[in-house]
């Protein structure tokens, strides 16, 4: 019997990205920072999940980033926060 192979994921300990000509760098590590002390909003549709509690996307970046959630699309978040490693729905 053949043995099944495994593929590694690799996450990016760093993200970097630009709003509006303004760069960001996040790191799982910063997100959680910026978390503590803060209440998650209700989830209407797309959620990270951080510590074992669901967030909103867009929540997250905004307080992550300290940019307006009019900057940026829950698909742009979903993505960033994917890349970061943390698990999206």
């Amino acid at each position: 019997m053949a043995a099944t192979s495994r593929s590694q994921v690799r996450y990016n300990s760093s993200m970097e990205f630009t709003l509006d000509g303004q760069p960001f760098d996040l790191t799982p590590e910063l997100v959680r920072t910026r978390l503590i002390g803060q209440a998650p909003e209700d989830v209407r549709e797309y959620w990270v999940e951080v510590d074992s509690v669901r967030w909103p996307v867009k929540q997250v970046i905004a307080l992550a980033t300290g940019a307006e959630r009019t900057r940026f699309q829950s698909q742009d978040s979903r993505r960033w926060l994917a890349n970061l490693g943390f698990l999206v729905g």
